[in-house]
């Protein structure tokens, strides 16, 4: 992969992601326990409302720095 993240910045640059991202999760149609897979999870941010809202969630990242901080929000089942 070409681009580097720079994860301590991604939250203030790329907040729209997540903003978006709320409204696509309202399309999800699965009971509570389901698993989703999170690709392209980023900061962890919109997986951990995944998680929150019920969801056995396993977020993926090619960023080891945004996956870091993605870890540090979420507990994995």
């Amino acid at each position: 992969m070409n681009i580097k993240w720079d994860a301590n910045k991604y939250t203030e640059d790329f907040s729209f992601v997540h903003q978006y991202g709320n409204s696509v999760i309202e399309l999800i149609d699965a009971d509570k326990g389901s698993f989703v897979l999170d690709l392209g999870c980023g900061n962890g941010t919109l997986t951990k409302v995944l998680q929150d809202k019920g969801y056995c969630v396993k977020g993926l990242d090619a960023s080891e720095g945004l996956l870091s901080n993605c870890k540090r929000k979420i507990s994995y089942y």
